[in-house]
């Protein structure tokens, strides 16, 4: 690295200074970036759950009807025959 002789010490003190604060910034940002999609997975794993409650749900209540509760209740959304 004979090159660095002919950098003058101070150029070469705040280069380094301007690459750490550059790394230093690059790292906050794509801690930022990560910090962000798991932020992101999280949000969507609380809807899923969310989904599968309600879907739960209904599969218990569905259950909870006997033959002729569901026919009455199944006949007003389905079509009539004809």
């Amino acid at each position: 690295m004979w090159f660095l002789s002919l950098i003058p010490a101070r150029i070469q003190y705040y280069g380094i200074l301007v690459l750490a604060a550059l790394a230093g910034i690059f790292g906050i940002y794509w801690l930022g970036g990560e910090n962000k999609k798991q932020q992101l997975e999280n949000k969507m794993n609380k809807k899923k759950l969310k989904n599968i409650k309600i879907a739960q749900e209904i599969k218990n209540e569905i259950k909870a009807f006997d033959n002729g509760t569901l026919n009455e209740s199944a006949s007003k959304w389905m079509r009539s025959k004809k």
